[in-house]
């Protein structure tokens, strides 16, 4: 192989003209020896990985480095670094409401956890119709309804104080409905600022007193034992108690509906209970001018009104001052009453 090498070799230089560069000897050396050095330009590509082009090479300038490619995002940078780092540049950390130091656009942070006083607990100055009672504000249901018992200016629509007249050992103030703002008062004496007077079984009466209340817009819920004298009061009646029903629960006793079209019933719906479960009282159905809502069979009325000027009379007849079982129903009914002048 070597002799037919160099002999091809041979031949060949004379194979060019003289002007061909080739013919120049720069085909490669021949090594007397008899063996030739090989010669970069007839390298085979076959044989040789590092000039393959099917190979790559971690420095063919082809293949992404992770480490020095431009175009490679780094996975450690974030939006968040981003985020963070504009605002470290501001020199202004986003606000924490309740840390004590107004941030941001806090108008105020006092730090405690008091809702009700300068500050609230949503760093926001007090303002009429937040649903917050703060400040001089008497109510506050923040629902902008205007002729509700909190008005839009944050003003109570009622009289302040609800009156009992007499002993209880109920907690009347459990009557209180929610949105209402009112003050118990022990008193038989209503003024101008009496929301309603509950007058329970020994509670005293005055006739002109009640009568003049009543008549200016004043509101009473009686009890048992002393409905009739209440009655005959104010309308000047001579109505007289009439059998003795229930089972003195001290629970209103709505085991009948009556007069369902009254408004009282589409702003209270009815729930019915059993004889057993209800209170006790006498019948008031034959009271003249009663409109009857409740009682334990028909033609056994426990609670009705009647109206007189601008003011109502209920008849409440049942046991509700002995306090020995807190009934939400009879609250809600007992409350509704307190709020309501017809």
């Amino acid at each position: 192989m070597r002799t037919i090498l160099v002999g091809a070799t041979a031949l060949c230089t004379g194979c060019f003209s003289p002007e061909d560069p080739r013919a120049t000897g720069t085909i490669g050396p021949v090594d007397t020896s008899g063996a030739p050095t090989t010669d970069p330009t007839t390298t085979d590509p076959t044989t040789t990985g590092a000039t393959d082009p099917t190979t790559t090479d971690a420095t063919d300038p082809t293949t992404t480095d992770p480490t020095t490619d431009p175009t490679t995002t780094d996975a450690t940078t974030t939006d968040a670094d981003t985020t963070a780092a504009e605002s470290s540049s501001t020199g202004l950390p986003d606000p924490v409401c309740g840390n004590g130091v107004p941030e941001g656009d806090e108008p105020c942070d006092d730090g405690n956890d008091v809702d009700t006083d300068e500050c609230t607990n949503a760093c926001a100055l007090p303002a009429c119709g937040d649903g917050i009672v703060s400040g001089v504000e008497v109510c506050d249901d923040g629902n902008g309804v205007d002729d509700d018992l909190c008005d839009n200016a944050c003003a109570s629509t009622l009289r302040p104080n609800l009156l009992l007249c007499g002993d209880s050992t109920q907690d009347i103030a459990t009557f209180i409905p929610d949105g209402a703002v009112l003050t118990v008062v022990a008193s038989c004496t209503p003024d101008a600022s009496t929301q309603a007077m509950v007058i329970s079984r020994n509670g005293t009466i005055d006739a002109p007193t009640l009568q003049a209340y009543v008549a200016g817009g004043g509101i009473v819920l009686t009890e048992v034992f002393i409905s009739d004298a209440v009655f005959n009061a104010v309308f000047g009646t001579a109505v007289v108690e009439d059998g003795f029903f229930g089972s003195c629960t001290d629970i209103a006793p709505t085991v009948e509906q009556f007069s369902l079209g009254d408004p009282f019933w589409a702003a209270n719906a009815f729930q019915a209970i059993t004889l057993e479960q209800s209170g006790c009282g006498s019948n008031v159905i034959n009271y003249p001018g009663l409109v009857p809502l409740a009682g334990w069979a028909p033609g056994q009325v426990s609670i009705g009104y009647r109206d007189d000027g601008a003011g109502r009379v209920w008849m409440t007849e049942f046991d509700w001052s002995d306090g020995e079982i807190n009934d939400p129903y009879t609250e809600q009914l007992m409350g509704s009453m307190i709020v309501t002048d017809g």
